[in-house]
């Protein structure tokens, strides 16, 4: 059997999840009505916005190759939005190829412009990005957060440096806490049944298209 045939997130995947019926009855001629575009309305929209402001540069050979691999990790990042709606957790057959396209990106920035500084802040943005989802992971044993919000942190701090990534927690820190006062007043309202909770993933990759919105205007 392939690796392939073995990946199980194969309908989490923009697009390609489209090939893929929701549960082993569903008919394919069910397949487009039942799923969303949305996810994949936003992916392009995304791609479209970055390319335009890489217009100008991506004529370069090197800096195309960067619009490349940032495609791929926008792709990634779109991935576990989708599986974390499905299934609340963040797969590491997802965020280990996100986090390694990450550090080939930002390798390929820091030679293209000639800046070691970009690995530097990505390090440093690592660590604190990662490190404090890790602290309270330890400090709660699991309660508050778990290891795939400590894994998508690092990588999100890989992606953004310190600076956006200190951003990116603190529109992190803002979305949880709506989350949870929307979930609370829904289980007030709705006694009956459970009220929806929003993962921490989908949050994670908001944050992460945020904080890089935000940051290229403010620093």
């Amino acid at each position: 059997m392939s690796l392939w045939n073995e990946f199980e997130y194969k309908s989490s995947l923009p697009f390609i999840r489209w090939s893929y019926p929701e549960d082993k009855k569903t008919d394919l001629n069910s397949l487009f009505k039942r799923r969303s575009i949305i996810p994949e309305l936003l992916l392009i929209l995304i791609l479209l916005a970055s390319f335009n402001s890489w217009a100008d540069t991506t004529q370069n050979l090197g800096n195309f190759i960067i619009y490349g691999l940032w495609a791929l990790i926008a792709f990634c990042l779109f991935s576990l939005a989708i599986a974390n709606l499905n299934t609340m957790l963040l797969p590491n057959a997802i965020t280990r190829p996100l986090t390694l396209l990450v550090i080939i990106f930002q390798i390929f920035v820091a030679v293209q412009t000639s800046d070691a500084s970009v690995i530097t802040s990505a390090i440093l943005g690592g660590i604190l990005v990662g490190g404090i989802p890790y602290l309270l992971f330890i400090a709660s044993k699991g309660r508050w957060i778990g290891g795939g919000d400590t894994k998508l942190g690092f990588a999100a701090g890989l992606l953004l440096g310190w600076k956006i990534g200190l951003l990116c927690l603190a529109i992190m820190v803002v979305l949880g806490l709506l989350s949870f006062a929307i979930e609370i007043l829904s289980s007030k309202a709705s006694k009956t049944k459970s009220p929806p909770r929003i993962g921490t993933g989908v949050m994670w990759v908001l944050s992460i298209f945020l904080a890089l919105f935000i940051g290229q205007q403010v620093f």
